[in-house]
């Protein structure tokens, strides 16, 4: 697919040029359609075993709805550090921040039934309270 292949070879290559071959571009195993990628660039300072890990997920295909969406200008937090760079990348299909919204409500309403019912945190609590910190911000 273009994901795991074009794609992933342009930003391996991408990621290898700009991190001195230290960063590196993974298909993530966890994603039983293989339509997620992981970036891993090097850390300042490593932490063996840490919460957030130095890897960015990059989900794609068709389990991501694009209903209601727009197109915007991302440009990322980093380009105010590199001056002379143009980093903004024009017309990214962007889903709308209402529809995030009721998506997070639904996770999160998944997350307490899953307690109400088995009396455990899903997944030992680990890597849910993004859900929480998205919809504090949305």
């Amino acid at each position: 697919t273009y994901i795991t292949g074009p794609l992933n070879e342009f930003l391996a290559a991408q990621l290898a040029d700009v991190t001195a071959g230290a960063g590196r571009v993974e298909i993530d195993e966890a994603d039983p359609d293989r339509q997620t990628l992981l970036l891993w660039y090097p850390e300042v300072e490593p932490r063996d075993g840490a919460y957030v890990r130095p890897a960015i997920r990059l989900e794609s295909g068709a389990k991501s709805a694009l209903d209601p969406h727009r197109l915007l200008t991302i440009t990322p937090y980093v380009a105010g550090d590199a001056a002379g760079v143009d980093l903004a990348v024009p017309d990214v299909t962007t889903i709308e921040a209402t529809r995030t919204f009721w998506d997070k409500v639904v996770i999160a309403h998944g997350l307490r039934r899953w307690y109400e019912r088995r009396g455990e945190l899903r997944q030992a609590g680990q890597r849910v309270s993004r859900h929480y910190y998205d919809l504090h911000c949305l």
